[in-house]
């Protein structure tokens, strides 16, 4: 993907405001710091960055708290983390409805 998600990203600000922990789980092929950096996103913005090869499952790198919510643009990792810790996944597109557009 090429174009930072403005949505996304205000839901990771208004998370670090409210002081809840942002962990970045991702599978990339390139220096993901890097690419932040390119996008000028702060990697200072997640509590951790944590980069899998391709063929690792995302639930095998996490111990989530049962209020952790899992944001995912695959179902099948959705579902999986859901099924494994019974905490709340939710897709890319439904990060909108938890911004909190209050001032």
């Amino acid at each position: 993907h090429d174009k930072v998600n403005r949505t996304v990203l205000s839901f990771i600000y208004q998370c670090v405001e409210n002081k809840i922990p942002v962990i970045l789980l991702t599978r990339h092929e390139t220096d993901i710091i890097e690419d932040l950096k390119v996008r000028r996103i702060a990697p200072e913005l997640f509590d951790n960055i944590i980069c899998l090869p391709r063929s690792e499952r995302k639930i095998d790198h996490v111990n989530p708290s049962p209020k952790a919510l899992f944001v995912d643009d695959s179902f099948a990792e959705r579902k999986s983390m859901t099924d494994a810790f019974g905490i709340i996944s939710l897709g890319v597109d439904a990060v909108e409805a938890l911004l909190d557009e209050r001032q």
